[in-house]
């Protein structure tokens, strides 16, 4: 769940799950699609950056797009793939894209890809939005499951 988007050698990974899986057994990959996020904010200049600058935190940002293809090159057979749809209309402790929020903030102040005002206004912006009753967030992981077929 959400870990082999973050593996260098994803081939190697995808491998390693055939070699430990016995005929008929399955792998279930739950991966996000980052390009599926609508994250609302009124400096979208902004918000733009801060996604840009957090990208590099993983070698595959869109797994869910060529999962398919990779888990057949493995020689694991993909069965289906479902959205799983998130959306969060509040900001607070109980809402995922809160603690999102929390782990892009400190990576992209991290390797210094945007200032340190820069990434606490955009973060700050949010709890803001969230007290007119404007937060807004949605993104789409996707659970996909494969069999081993030999």
């Amino acid at each position: 769940m959400q870990v082999l988007e973050y593996l260098a050698d994803l081939d190697a990974g995808l491998s390693q799950i055939n070699r430990v899986l016995r005929p008929g057994g399955r792998a279930v990959v739950v991966a996000t699609d980052w390009s599926s996020a609508v994250w609302h904010s009124e400096n979208a200049p902004r918000m733009r950056r801060v996604l840009t600058a957090w990208e590099p935190h993983k070698p595959c940002l869109n797994l869910p797009s060529i999962l398919a293809s990779r888990l057949r090159r493995a020689g694991l057979q993909p069965l289906r793939q479902t959205a799983i749809p998130v959306l969060n209309t509040s900001y607070n402790p109980a809402c995922f894209s809160y603690w999102v929020a929390q782990s892009i903030r400190h990576v992209v102040m991290s390797r210094q890809s945007v200032t340190d005002e820069e990434a606490a206004e955009w973060f700050d912006e949010f709890a803001e939005l969230e007290e007119r009753g404007a937060y807004f967030f949605s993104l789409t992981p996707v659970l996909t499951e494969a069999v081993k077929v030999s």
